[in-house]
């Protein structure tokens, strides 16, 4: 319950803090673009006004001048376009004063006002300093006049500034409001997206916590969350299989070492309740029991040992030309009660030495030579030899025994697995080649198995690196 109303105040919080922040981008980013047209468009546009309206009187004065061909009456004909311009100017003795309006000036080709502009009058002449701004009005290639701006006077385009800025800040307000809507839409759809795995996350972990182990949450994503979804299912399978490989450790604990135990208990009270019946016999069946139960707890031991990384090796370069048929002569002991041929298969002459521990090695080999035995029939053959591949000295013992199923050949060195699950191998655990593989890889080597199928026999490989 505890973890359920957690999960709910996660949720709500991470969803409200993704719908927050599209809130907040939209917000600034609006508030940006509002401040940038508050701060841009009205100098833009005056600078426009300002250009439209010079080439508006550019066309007027060189319509003039190819019509009369002089400037006398120009300044009326220019009023008579621009009467708002000339109604603001107070007519003096020789001056004329402007009052507040924007009125760009006029001179012809000698620099002379043909309209009063600025303090100006009409025929003064305007410096070279204010023609430097001006735009010139050209006919037959020649100079004729110039439209001199009146940039000191831009306020005048206020009322058509003031429409146009408040048109766009309309808009902009109202696209503004519209995005911040549209930000908390994607947000809360996207926090319903990115929520999800999240969600079906938290709810496995949750019934993991319960007991649940095996677990796996829909991969419908190839981005970061779909890749915590595949690594969450792979550790799902990996506990789960972790806790399956606990529980079989358990069970065959208690088969394996409840046999010679009741059995050495059952002797034990027989000689209890009667002396007598302690023979050499009695005690022998007992030592062997014993034995047994010494040797899987040794084998346990060894297991635990591998895995912390703490088995004490003694390495030393050992010449597999010398070393094996040593091995295949020890081993003939266990090969022939069964009827089973084990030969050595020889090597060639460029065989080299390898660095191993050579008690460990021979463990490891008595370990396959042994479930070879076991599972080849009468009249059948092992093989043990080597090869060089790949830079590595190979080490085989082959056999022409009942094989390993496809099914069961990615697990045989599993802890506790047995292909032979119908029966119980006095003792076995499954841990032989477990312990095999973890001595070999404590050595630096590498353990394989390969068969091609049922009675095909099998083949195990140990593979080292060459000294």
């Amino acid at each position: 319950m505890a973890s359920d109303t957690a999960y709910a105040l996660m949720n709500r919080s991470l969803r409200a803090t993704l719908i927050l922040s599209y809130l907040g981008i939209a917000v600034i980013t609006a508030a940006l673009i509002f401040a940038i047209t508050r701060y841009s468009v009205p100098r833009g546009l005056a600078r426009e006004l300002v250009a439209n309206d010079l080439q508006e009187i550019h066309d007027e004065v060189l319509l003039w001048y190819e019509t009369e061909q002089h400037w006398d009456g120009f300044e009326t004909y220019y009023l008579s376009l621009h009467p708002e311009d000339g109604a603001e100017f107070i007519r003096g003795n020789r001056t004329q004063q402007r009052v507040g309006t924007l009125q760009h000036g006029v001179v012809d080709h000698k620099r002379q006002a043909l309209v009063p502009y600025q303090q100006y009058a009409i025929g003064d002449v305007l410096p070279d300093a204010l023609l430097a701004r001006a735009m010139p009005v050209t006919m037959a290639g020649e100079t004729i006049a110039w439209v001199v701006p009146d940039e000191v006077a831009l306020g005048n385009y206020e009322v058509r500034q003031t429409i146009y800025v408040g048109n766009t800040n309309f808009v902009l307000g109202w696209a503004s409001v519209a995005a911040v809507l549209i930000a908390m839409l994607v947000g809360f759809l996207f926090s319903r997206r990115i929520l999800q795995p999240i969600t079906a996350l938290t709810q496995a972990s949750a019934a993991m916590e319960s007991g649940a182990l095996a677990q796996a949450v829909p991969v419908m994503r190839h981005d970061e969350l779909g890749v915590l979804a595949t690594r969450f299912n792979a550790m799902s399978r990996q506990i789960a299989l972790a806790d399956q490989r606990r529980r079989d450790l358990t069970a065959a604990i208690a088969h394996d070492f409840s046999t010679p135990l009741h059995i050495v208990a059952g002797y034990t009270e027989i000689i209890q309740d009667n002396a007598a019946s302690a023979t050499p016999e009695t005690l022998s069946i007992m030592a062997s029991e014993l034995t047994q139960l010494q040797r899987l707890v040794e084998d346990l031991d060894t297991l635990a040992l591998t895995d912390t990384n703490q088995l004490s090796l003694n390495l030393e370069p050992v010449t597999l030309a010398h070393y094996l048929p040593q091995v295949v002569s020890t081993f003939q002991a266990l090969a022939l009660p069964e009827g089973v041929a084990l030969r050595y298969d020889t090597a060639p002459p460029e065989i080299q030495q390898i660095e191993v521990d050579r008690d460990r090695l021979t463990q490891v080999l008595r370990n396959l030579i042994a479930n070879a035995v076991r599972y080849t029939p009468a009249d059948g053959e092992i093989l043990v030899g080597t090869k060089q591949s790949n830079a590595c000295l190979e080490i085989y013992v082959a056999d022409t025994g009942v094989g390993i199923a496809p099914e069961d050949l990615p697990f045989i060195f599993n802890r506790f697995y047995q292909v032979d699950k119908s029966r119980s191998q006095n003792g076995k655990m499954g841990l032989g080649l477990s312990i095999a593989k973890g001595l070999v890889e404590s050595m630096g080597g590498k353990i394989l198995a390969a068969s091609k199928g049922r009675n095909q026999g099998a083949v195990f490989t140990i593979q080292f690196p060459l000294v």
